[in-house]
């Protein structure tokens, strides 16, 4: 079987879609039968540094390449850029059967933002390209139920692991502090979507009850998503809430793996890797509805479903707090196992294999 992924996104290496990429593609070309690539066509792959990574750019060059590698499945990530109108219609030249994998854009929240352009992009531009698909490719059931579009064939393909994380206790908090509910946010500073406004209006909450809670904003945004920050947390008397730049690789597992608790109050999500991240540290998360991962916080008992208003986001961080002085060490224990039995890359790459294997046989039928 071959497979390529075809992206036009942003090839930083620290997170997003190059990171899940790499990941799964180091994993997919480990199974026997199975061959996997990844063609960049917009950004250069050179930070990457993966030898399955390939970057070309020019329209004719892109249909070579494709015809070349003759792949039995294509699977494009994203979904707005332009671009993917002239990909679609060197797919169809060649008659290939590609799926898009929309990472989140299909959802009725992102499909509101700027809604009248995307409405006249899905109408028009891009109207081939995710008409003529073969399928969508969704991260969970809670990203599928929430897609406006639908197809015959949709597959689960989540993201994944590396590695379950040892905790370092050398730098974990002192005793003084034990009685001080330690939370992180990390990720962009997207003060919609990502819920920061609902989530310091809950703060607000709590820091007039005047409980000890520690909370750090790991991340950055820009000029105007930074000042709103910081204009909220320099309010709170009782509370210590910090902002810090992005954290990256073992400074990031070393530091959050102290932490109590990883919190995510967004309004949309795919299916966000710092909770994966958080987990594999042996970290309990806190989430709301939208971040796509409230099921499997309440059937796993790894962390704590939020609600939708500050005051009930308020009273969940509190009842979470007086839970986890209890039941700490089986928050942690908890969150690895799951990861460890569900999560890490060499099982989703398996996964991935099986869906499309069933899928290509039944085509040849």
């Amino acid at each position: 079987m071959k497979l390529l992924h075809i992206t036009a996104t942003h090839l930083n290496q620290e997170g997003g879609i190059p990171a899940v990429l790499r990941n799964l593609v180091k994993y997919q070309n480990t199974i026997t039968g199975m061959n996997s690539k990844v063609l960049a066509i917009k950004k250069n792959v050179t930070r990457i540094n993966d030898e399955h990574f390939d970057y070309v750019t020019d329209y004719h060059l892109i249909s070579k390449y494709i015809y070349d590698y003759s792949p039995d499945i294509v699977i494009i990530h994203s979904v707005y850029f332009f671009r993917y109108y002239y990909i679609e219609k060197i797919l169809r030249k060649n008659n290939v059967k590609y799926f898009i994998e929309p990472h989140g854009s299909f959802g009725r929240i992102a499909q509101k933002k700027s809604k009248w352009k995307k409405q006249i992009v899905n109408n028009t531009l891009l109207y081939r390209f995710i008409k003529n698909a073969e399928g969508y490719i969704f991260l969970n059931e809670g990203e599928k139920e929430n897609s406006v579009f639908r197809k015959k064939h949709e597959f689960i393909i989540p993201n994944g692991m590396d590695k379950i994380i040892k905790i370092n206790n050398d730098f974990k908090f002192s005793e003084s502090e034990k009685d001080i509910l330690f939370i992180y946010f990390i990720g962009r500073f997207d003060i919609t979507y990502k819920g920061i406004d609902i989530l310091l209006d809950a703060i607000d909450i709590i820091d007039k009850e005047k409980e000890n809670i520690s909370i750090t904003f790991f991340g950055i945004g820009n000029k105007k998503e930074e000042n709103y920050l910081d204009n909220r947390i320099k309010n709170l008397k009782y509370i210590d809430a910090k902002k810090h730049g992005p954290i990256y690789g073992k400074e990031k597992e070393q530091f959050l793996s102290q932490y109590d608790a990883m919190i995510l109050t967004s309004r949309s999500e795919g299916f966000p890797m710092t909770v994966l991240e958080a987990w594999s540290y042996g970290v309990p998360c806190l989430v709301t509805k939208g971040t796509n991962m409230g099921d499997v916080v309440q059937t796993e008992k790894i962390g704590y479903l939020l609600g939708d208003t500050p005051q009930q986001i308020a009273c969940d961080i509190l009842n979470f707090k007086k839970d986890y002085i209890i039941n700490k060490q089986n928050y942690g224990i908890r969150s690895q196992y799951y990861i460890k039995e569900n999560c890490l890359w060499s099982q989703i790459a398996e996964q991935s294999y099986k869906q499309f294997s069933v899928f290509l046989k039944a085509k040849r039928l």
